[in-house]
């Protein structure tokens, strides 16, 4: 339970491997489950994560094998004065996977604001974010979120899926990013079992 309203610094890998909600304390204050979250309304009642993700330990991250995982009513901000990050904002792995069995499963994004960019249009390509949520994995959600100011000065996504079995839900979100706003089947490396 994170306090409504205040800043904390990026969770680097979340260990854990048990189901654990990650949520706002202001939950009650968010829009219905079934809504989009609105990021001019409902600030106030979200702990912003900041982070400025110029490596692996400075973003939000599921460790391999990481499952049951709710996340909900977070913002998740780029630090502007950060430079290029070459990930994503929120993944789920901390390194590459190899084996099928080290997915991570039944994550769940509920009502979260991602943040890469100030909402303005003049972005340094040194401050550029290439993906909002990597989604790989099985059983997935991304509900009810808002992502927005994902870009690069290459192919950016708003939600990339780049290897993992599936089921996805992908439902009711707002995405903006200024290569492709949802991505598949981007991984270049194999995956066995």
């Amino acid at each position: 339970l994170l306090p409504a309203g205040l800043v904390f610094p990026v969770i680097a890998s979340a260990s854990l491997t048990a189901p654990i909600t990650i949520r706002t304390s202001a939950y009650a204050s968010l829009n219905a489950q079934c809504y989009r979250v609105n990021p001019t309304i409902e600030t106030a009642f979200m702990p912003t994560l900041l982070f400025r993700g110029e490596n692996d330990n400075d973003r939000f991250r599921f460790v391999t094998g990481a499952h049951h995982y709710k996340v909900i009513g977070l913002h998740l901000k780029k630090d502007t004065s950060a430079t290029f990050v070459p990930g994503a904002m929120t993944s789920m792995y901390t390194t590459t996977i190899t084996l099928a069995s080290d997915y991570t499963q039944h994550i769940e994004y509920d009502r979260c604001w991602v943040q890469g960019g100030d909402g303005t249009t003049n972005y340094p390509a040194t401050h550029a974010l290439l993906t909002g949520i990597s989604l790989d994995g099985n059983h997935n959600i991304v509900r009810g979120c808002y992502i927005q100011d994902i870009y690069a000065f290459q192919d950016s996504k708003a939600i990339n899926i780049g290897h993992g079995d599936g089921p996805y839900l992908i439902e009711n979100n707002y995405l903006a990013s200024s290569g492709e706003n949802f991505l598949c089947g981007s991984s270049t490396y194999p995956v066995t079992g």
